[in-house]
């Protein structure tokens, strides 16, 4: 008797674009929790760093949709945060975020008129982005990650430059070789992390198939209905436990003081 392995393939079929994101902000939840407590504890951070590229492609592939005053405001309360607290770097991923509402259209359509330019700006990002990282939040992989989510949206637009499994597979290595430069994994961390990014990434690939998952299915039970509110209050999750924990550091840290 055989043993078959389960086709990953199948899985598009079953997980939508709410599940990833309610897994996702789940398990940063427990991530951040070991980044203010208990921070020299890298395999708890593992799970969050697989699950990241669901926020950051997801960036790229809605950057047109409109944005509410709730992400300037959250922006602004995190960043003085980061400045006067955790002394993390200045501007964090929401202001990142921002930014490329404005920025990443006309950035990839411009870069995209030449393929040695295309490459060549893109490549400088990979390498720069762990040193750009004490800016600015993720540095320039912010812009490589949600680049592959709006050209997975726009393919069409770029098609003489790259395709999207292309670029997907770059930001792919591009996202390895940020976070182990800047979070210090060993080896045998590291290559959990390369195998379960390499399945989420895989499952983003075809993300309109994940969002029309989530369209065609009701929450009917109460887990259902709490990943959907997750999927959809995902921002203000984000910002509420973020500042939360920067308020236990700063009670924590005058008390001692």
């Amino acid at each position: 008797m055989t043993m078959q392995l389960p086709n990953i393939a199948k899985l598009k079929n079953y997980i939508s674009i709410n599940d990833l994101f309610a897994l996702t902000i789940a398990i940063m939840l427990v991530g951040h929790t070991a980044l203010f407590f208990v921070p020299d504890n890298l395999w708890l951070r593992i799970a969050d760093r697989i699950f990241i590229p669901v926020l950051l492609i997801s960036i790229g592939y809605n950057i047109g949709h409109k944005i509410g005053w709730s992400i300037y405001i959250g922006a602004a309360l995190i960043m003085a945060g980061q400045i006067f607290v955790t002394y993390g770097p200045p501007i964090n991923i929401l202001a990142i975020f921002i930014a490329l509402k404005f920025f990443l259209d006309p950035f990839v359509k411009l870069i995209s008129r030449n393929k040695i330019l295309f490459w060549g700006v893109n490549f400088v990002m990979a390498f720069v982005s762990p040193f750009v990282n004490l800016l600015f939040e993720y540095g320039t992989l912010a812009i490589i990650m949600a680049t592959a989510g709006w050209i997975n949206r726009n393919r069409d637009e770029v098609k003489t430059v790259t395709t999207i499994l292309e670029y997907y597979i770059f930001s792919y290595f591009s996202f390895l070789w940020f976070t182990w430069i800047v979070f210090g994994f060993s080896s045998l961390q590291m290559l959990c992390i390369a195998l379960g990014v390499g399945l989420v990434m895989y499952l983003l690939l075809d993300y309109k198939t994940l969002i029309l998952n989530s369209l065609k299915r009701k929450p009917k039970d109460v887990i259902e209905k709490i990943c959907t509110f997750m999927a959809r209050k995902s921002l203000e999750i984000y910002v509420f436990h973020v500042l939360f924990y920067m308020l236990i550091v700063y009670i924590a840290t005058h008390n001692l003081s």
